[in-house]
């Protein structure tokens, strides 16, 4: 947990981690995940910033299980995954909210859902699911399969469909040059959240050249403006 200065209460971000690439390398699944950059922006403005680790990651309790192949090799990619490793991941982040709202350090009011990678994509399924006491969302470089997978498309068409349900605020940040989830696609992705009746903005970040774009949260100077003027607007 990052908190501001002060004594508290403050408003919650729940920021939601992504997946480990292709799922290749268990070591990474117990590290433990924590946007700094997006960590030090938040609390500069005065929220405090929870990064749960769902089942199986970090230092949480039980088994890593979001969508692998039968011999736990790397991700799957057959679409008939995606549906009970999504909602293994929603249980999990709608346990970790209810327990961030206990803490005397967390206010009452509305709270913030982030998430990078797959966490940001499964922020706008939670609101969409579960939009009691969400004030807002900010999906950083989101979507469930790369484009290492055949289906890739259709399945994060589908899923981000489902997330239009949440009718809230919302801000789609991503970049160019991003291995997993390209802009033509991402843009796609939220023209179809729209059609389904999510509400938001897509803003395409400028990075340098050669930077890996879906690394964009951890460059807050090409999100900084956007997220600002987004996060005025709904407090």
């Amino acid at each position: 947990m990052h908190s501001p200065d002060g004594p508290g209460p403050f408003p919650l971000v729940l920021f939601n981690h992504g997946s480990t690439g292709s799922g290749d390398r268990p070591e990474l699944f117990g590290r433990s995940y924590v946007a700094e950059a997006a960590a030090a922006f938040f609390t500069a403005r005065g929220y405090v910033v929870v990064f749960p680790q769902r089942r199986g990651r970090g230092r949480s309790g039980g088994a890593y299980d979001e969508g692998f192949t039968l011999d736990r090799s790397r991700y799957s990619c057959d679409p008939e995954s995606a549906g009970p490793a999504v909602e293994r991941a929603l249980d999990d982040i709608g346990a970790a909210l209810a327990a961030a709202r206990q803490l005397p350090e967390v206010s009452a009011g509305p709270a913030l859902l982030a998430g990078h990678s797959r966490g940001g994509l499964l922020s706008l399924l939670h609101a969409a699911r579960d939009p009691r006491g969400i004030g807002a969302v900010i999906n950083f470089s989101g979507g469930w399969l790369g484009t290492a997978c055949p289906d890739y498309a259709e399945t994060n068409r589908g899923l981000f469909r489902q997330a239009g349900n949440w009718h809230g605020p919302s801000l789609f940040l991503y970049a160019g040059n991003d291995p997993f989830y390209p802009l033509k696609t991402s843009r796609s992705n939220h023209a179809t959240f729209r059609d389904a009746g999510g509400q938001g903005r897509f803003f395409r970040a400028a990075l340098p050249k050669g930077i890996n774009g879906h690394q964009l949260v951890d460059h807050p100077g090409a999100w900084i403006s956007v997220v600002d003027t987004f996060l005025n607007r709904e407090p």
